[in-house]
Formats: C-alpha cells, sequence, structure tokens
C-alpha cells in the first residue's frame, strides 16, 4: 500500500517496477494506492497525479525499502523413539537439516505454522545422538540436539512345550510374529504360523538333560519377558498304531499304551484318551478327508511324545445316499428306498435306525405332524461306511378352515354353522361334546342339544379333514328371547321323498314343494320329517316356517338339488391309451393328466371311454371329473396309473433264469419255489434275471411283477410246463 496526500479529487498513479496502480484521491486530500503484493527492497517508485484534463502534474520518484529478517532461533523438536523413522519440531527458518551419525536429512517447514517432518528412511537404536538446524540463505540456527529413546511396547511370553533327551525340535506358541530361541550362546528365530499360532525350530541334534531352552517374543526390535524350560532325562514312548482311514470315513481309530494320543491332519490337532485295559481309541473328525491326506498320530506319556505314526487316507466306495419320499406337516409317516442294511433318519434332534426291505429297499420310519420348513435328514450306513446326507424340507398339507357358529341363545336346543371338514367337533360348557357331519355340497351343519344352555357357556368347535384339524371357533350363549327360529332343512335331492330338519320344538311345520303344501309336526327335541308323495324335480322351490299356533318363524326358501350318482373308473396302465368307466347317463366327462386335459361324454346307459394320445408312466395322478349338465353337480376321482403287468418269455424245466418285457429301467421281482429273485429292466424294458434251476420244476408256478416309480403291478403267473 502506497499513501499520501494530493489534490482531491484527481487521481494518483504509481508506477513499481514497470506495474502500473491507480486511485481516486478522496475530498480530504488522501492517497491510498494498493499494490495487491509486496515488492523487493530497491525496487524503483514513480507517483503522480493527473488533473481533470488528464496531464500529469507532480511527479515523485523514489526506491523501496528492504525489510531486515528476524533472527534464526534453534528448532524445537519433538522425542524420538525407537520404533520411528521420522523428526518432527517447529522452526522459524524455511528449512531443516538434521545430522545422524554425520549423514544430513533435509526438510522444509510449513508456512505459517513453521511445522516441520524429516524423513530419516529407518528407525534408530535407543541412544543414537540427533542434530537439527533451521537454515535460510545460507544462516544457519543455534543447534538442537535430542537423543532415541525407548519405545516402550507390550509383547507378551511365549509358550514353550517340554523337551525331552530325545527331542530335536523345540516348539510352542506365541502371538507375536517372531521368536528367538535361545541355548547357550546360540540364538534361533522362529516365525510362528499366522492362524494356530504354532512355531518350530529344528536344532539338528538333540540336547542334554538340564539344558536350559529360554524364548523370546520379538515385537519392533524389543525383546519380550522371556519363558524357559529345562530338558529332561527322555522315557521311551512307544508310537500308536492307527487303522486304515478311507475318504468316506470320518473317524480315525488305532491303539496305544499311553494315556494320551494327539492326531495331527494338516494344522489341526485332535486328543484321544485310549481306554486303559484295550488301549483303544477312536477320533471324529467331523468330516471327511480327501484320499492322500496325511495323518500322524503321537502318543504322550508323562509330558513326553513318542515318534509319530503316519497314514495317508485310502479312496473309499461312496455309499449312494437314501431316496426320500416327499413329507407333509399332515402326515405322521416318513418313507423311502435304500439299497443299504441300514438307514438313519434325523429330525429335530432325534435319530432314528430303520433297517430297509432287504427285496425292495423300502423303508418308513413314524413321526409326528411336523411343521412347515422342517428340515429332515437320511443317511445310508452299511460296513462302517456312512453315506452323503438326503435332506427334504416338510411341506405344507391340508389346511383346514376353523367352523363358523351361529348364535346359540339360552332358549335354544340347536346349533347351527359352517365348514369345509369332514365333521366338526362341538363342546358346551367345557364338557358336554356333540359331533355334526357338514353337507357336502352346502358346508352347513346342524347339532340338536340334549338341553338348553344358560347365558354365557362357553361354546368351541373345531373341524377334522382327512385327519387333519382346524384352529378352534369359540362364542359364548347368549341371552334367548322368545321367538321362532326359520326352521333349518336338510338338503333335498331329486331322490328324496322326505324333507327332515329342525325347528323349535313342539311346533309345526308349515311346507310348501313346486306347487304342493304339506304340514308336519316338530317333536320335543326340534326335529321334523316331512313325507313326500313322490320325487320332485331338481331346482323345484322349497319354502318352510315354523308356527306355535300364536307365533311365526322367518321362512326358509331351498331348491331341490340333484342327488348323488357314482362315477367308476377302471384301472388304467401305463400301456393304456384308453380310460373307461360308468358315470351319470350323458353327464359330461372330463380327464385330466397334468396340465393335459380330455373330454368326452358318457352314454345314454352311463358307460365313457375316453381317448388319450399317450400312455402316462406308473404312478402318474389322473382325475376324473364327470358333471350332471342339467343341474351342474359333479363327482370326482383322482386314480394313478400302474405298471403293465410284466411279459414272461417261455419257460423251460431246469431253467436258471426268467426273462421278459417291463417298464422301462423297472424294478422287476420274480417268485418261484418261495424264494424271491430280482433286478432292473434296461431301458428298452428287457429284463434277464438269474433264478435256482432246482426250483424250476414241471408244474411250479412262477409269479413275476414290477415296480415302477414306486408302483408295483399286479402279478404275471406262469406254470412250467413238462
Amino acid at each position: 500500500m502506497i499513501t499520501g496526500v494530493a489534490t482531491p479529487g484527481w487521481t494518483a498513479t504509481a508506477v513499481v517496477n514497470g506495474n502500473i496502480f491507480s486511485s481516486k484521491v478522496d475530498k480530504w486530500g488522501n492517497v491510498y494506492i494498493n499494490l495487491g503484493r509486496t515488492f523487493p527492497g530497491g525496487s524503483e517508485v514513480i507517483v503522480y497525479q493527473l488533473n481533470p484534463e488528464g496531464y500529469i502534474v507532480d511527479t515523485i520518484k523514489t526506491t523501496m525499502s528492504g525489510v531486515v529478517p528476524p533472527s534464526l532461533n534453534a528448532p524445537m523438536v519433538n522425542p524420538v523413539y525407537t520404533n520411528e523413522t521420522t523428526v518432527c519440531g517447529f522452526s522459524n527458518a524455511p528449512n531443516v537439516r538434521v545430522t545422524i551419525n554425520g549423514q544430513n536429512f533435509y526438510g522444509s517447514t510449513t508456512s505459517g505454522t513453521g511445522a516441520f517432518t524429516v524423513q530419516l528412511g529407518r528407525t534408530y537404536p535407543v541412544g543414537t545422538r540427533i542434530d537439527v538446524y533451521g537454515e535460510r540463505d545460507g544462516q544457519v540456527s543455534p543447534v538442537s540436539t535430542i537423543f532415541v529413546q525407548q519405545k516402550n511396547i507390550y509383547i507378551e511370553t511365549p509358550q514353550l512345550n517340554p523337551m525331552t533327551t530325545a527331542d530335536t525340535v523345540v516348539t510352542g506358541m506365541s502371538n507375536e510374529s517372531l521368536v528367538e530361541i535361545q541355548i547357550g550362546n546360540n540364538i534361533y528365530k522362529a516365525y510362528p504360523d499366522s492362524t494356530t499360532k504354532k512355531f518350530s525350530v529344528d536344532l539338528k541334534r538333540t540336547l542334554a538333560a538340564g539344558t536350559k531352552v529360554t524364548a523370546y517374543g520379538v515385537k519392533e526390535g524389543q525383546r519380550g519377558p522371556s519363558a524357559a524350560i529345562t530338558v529332561t532325562e527322555a522315557v521311551k514312548v512307544d508310537p500308536p498304531v492307527l487303522n486304515a482311514v478311507k475318504s468316506t470315513d470320518t473317524i480315525v481309530t488305532g491303539s496305544s499304551n499311553a494315556p494320551l494320543v494327539e492326531i495331527e491332519i494338516g494344522n489341526a490337532t485332535y486328543k484321544a484318551y485310549p481306554d486303559a485295559k484295550t488301549g483303544k481309541f477312536s477320533v471324529n473328525l467331523g468330516s471327511r478327508l480327501s484320499a492322500g491326506t496325511k495323518i500322524t498320530g503321537y502318543a504322550v506319556k508323562n509330558g513326553q511324545r513318542s515318534s509319530g505314526t503316519t497314514i495317508y487316507v485310502e479312496q473309499g466306495v461312496t455309499l449312494s445316499p437314501p431316496q426320500l419320499n416327499p413329507i407333509n406337516t399332515t402326515d405322521n409317516v416318513l418313507s423311502g428306498t435304500s439299497n443299504a442294511p441300514i438307514v438313519e433318519v434325523e429330525v429335530q434332534n432325534t435319530i432314528f435306525r430303520v433297517e430297509p426291505d432287504a427285496s425292495t429297499g423300502k423303508f418308513s420310519v413314524k413321526l409326528w405332524p411336523l411343521p412347515v420348513g422342517t428340515k429332515v435328514t437320511a443317511r445310508a450306513i452299511k460296513d462302517g461306511q456312512t453315506s452323503s446326507d438326503t435332506v427334504v424340507y416338510v411341506k405344507q398339507g391340508i389346511v383346514v378352515s376353523p367352523p363358523q357358529l351361529n348364535s346359540l341363545t339360552s332358549t335354544e336346543k340347536v346349533l347351527t354353522g359352517e365348514s369345509d371338514a369332514d365333521k366338526v367337533i362341538v363342546t358346551l360348557g367345557g364338557d358336554q361334546t356333540y359331533t355334526a357331519k357338514p353337507d357336502p355340497d352346502t358346508h352347513k351343519f346342524s347339532i340338536q342339544l340334549d338341553k338348553t344352555y344358560p347365558e354365557g357357556t362357553l361354546v368351541s368347535a373345531y373341524g377334522i379333514k382327512s385327519g387333519v384339524e382346524s384352529s378352534t371357533t369359540t362364542m359364548y350363549v347368549t341371552k334367548g328371547n322368545i321367538q321362532l327360529k326359520a326352521p333349518l332343512i336338510n338338503a333335498v335331492t331329486t331322490q328324496d321323498t322326505t324333507v327332515s330338519g329342525t325347528a323349535d320344538p313342539n311346533t309345526t311345520i308349515k311346507l310348501n314343494i313346486s306347487t304342493d303344501s304339506y304340514e308336519a309336526k316338530v317333536d320335543a327335541e326340534g326335529n321334523f320329517k316331512v313325507l313326500l308323495d313322490h320325487t320332485y324335480p331338481v331346482n323345484s322351490l322349497i319354502s318352510v316356517y315354523s308356527t306355535d299356533g300364536q307365533h311365526k318363524s322367518l321362512v326358509t326358501n331351498a331348491k331341490v338339488v340333484q342327488g348323488s350318482f357314482k362315477l367308476g373308473v377302471n384301472m388304467i396302465t401305463d400301456t393304456d391309451r384308453i380310460l373307461t368307466g360308468m358315470a351319470l347317463p350323458n353327464s359330461k366327462i372330463k380327464v385330466q393328466v397334468g396340465n393335459r386335459i380330455y373330454e368326452g361324454q358318457a352314454s345314454t346307459l352311463g358307460t365313457f371311454m375316453i381317448q388319450m394320445s399317450q400312455s402316462y408312466k406308473a404312478g402318474q395322478n389322473i382325475e376324473i371329473t364327470a358333471t350332471d349338465p342339467a343341474s351342474g353337480r359333479t363327482e370326482s376321482k383322482v386314480i394313478i396309473v400302474y405298471p403293465e403287468s410284466p411279459s414272461i418269455n417261455t419257460i423251460l424245466p431246469g431253467t436258471s433264469a426268467v426273462s421278459g418285457q417291463a417298464s422301462p429301467n423297472a424294478f422287476v421281482v420274480v417268485q418261484i419255489g418261495g424264494q424271491n429273485y430280482s433286478g432292473l429292466a434296461n431301458a428298452a424294458g428287457y429284463f434277464f434275471i438269474a433264478i435256482n434251476p432246482n426250483d424250476a420244476v414241471v408244474g411250479a408256478e412262477i409269479a413275476v411283477t414290477q415296480i415302477s416309480n414306486n408302483i408295483e403291478s399286479l402279478p404275471t403267473r406262469v406254470l412250467i410246463g413238462s
């Protein structure tokens, strides 16, 4: 900044080393020219003012004076420790020089703070002298001298395993990355494993009894506390005997006369304690080992290890895992097949052992209803070998909705409701139980109670369908009014000549059906039955109400519904393409195989024949539905496809094999002379099963069945001729 005085309102201009700066003179004649930066001492300065006409007036020429720099102080230096590679501190000089053992290191300070950091490139031992100088334009500050200090760090004491005069290796454990072993004047270095923390040093020689072995953990060049042992006289310990281990085994077995055996596999060590009498031991590994894996066993007695016994895992024979059939929440039995003599099943921490059928391989285990998602595991066991696991998860079974109960008052003796279950169990007051079977079409049910129940009585109900129970519905009996309820009538079909139901006890039923009228009495239990002159066609209107002579109930309306009809389906095998059966005459027939639909119509006699485009494998479910075109009532049935009975080629007395044709890859069973023989058909369905020729005598019966997709066919029987 250049300041001074000039003519008010005129322009003052400064030229510094050829740089031009201007400013207006204020009304008091003060001049302030901002240069925006500093200029070195000795710089030429020319200042002049311009009058309003722009002419230069009053020129002044001068020279800038220099700034006298401050004196250099000795730097302030932070302590330096044995683990550090930098020198840090503060200085009023722009540059810093560090001298250590005649070697110089340089750095610069931070503008404004004077802080500096000088990189040394390495650590220095305790006591090393460090000289630090500040430098500026050839000037050197007074020296600051410090000495390297010891850095205190935590080092964990290592662990040394006992040694005897028979050992040549020092072993132990340490959490440090370096361990130094000192024996006399000799120092050995060991580097513990980063995972197991174990270390070992091979001395290539034995040590005399009484020799002291000392170990130190080392970190950042410092030694930690020591651990020491003294070599003891060796006691001969016999190595253990290891039995062969296969790749299918999960257990290592053997024998030893020592109280402890250590098994080393890779970085893992397992301990076993031999039986005091037999000397036998076993170690459960929890998993299988690959063929070729090295296993070494050591006997340990009185703190001393024997020499090692080493074996290598042999290739085992893979055992096929069992096959499990699907299981639902409503199932109580788990089934499957296996060619092993024993199958182990694990469910919710409970283990079952079963023996599959020797001929079919089938097995089953009685369980309990399991929740959705429960894990079920099975494994085969043979000759001490265990297969891999087969796992299935419990799927959702049939879900039964809880019943819907209509209100019940203290004056009513009939309880009604709806349920899609096969039957409904109702309990009143906690001790009186009733059972109802809902109508299969309307799902409605009605229960005649043996008495009325007081207000507040608990009513609970649950449904049962295919053995599965629903949750419970509860309500309470309410206070009743003297009011006749609308009668409840049971479904009336085209086959019925009676109309039955319930109404208030000892009242009269008035019934109209089509154009006819009927009247009947309700008994003391609230039941009524109206005898009809004849049956009525489907959709005939029904109206009914009850009266006690003074009061009239609400009207109940209904219609005559189609009566039930029978649906019969003949057996079908995996070679058939035509499905036949019997249903309601002229009914519509629908056949569903998976997602494939076939349709047809029953004849006037009720027989039907449905042509399919192909045959289906054994075990395939087929759903057949017959529908009455007039009422829409349907009847359904599900069948399964059975394997065709096998064909048998000609059999002569004394033959040693039975051959024939079955389903591709089917399991074929031959029965002759009280013996079972079995085998598999090939992909073309041909089978050839060896039998005892002594059983193939004249007049002997041979029965052959096949099992395809777990479904057994009807047997084919032949007699051996002469």
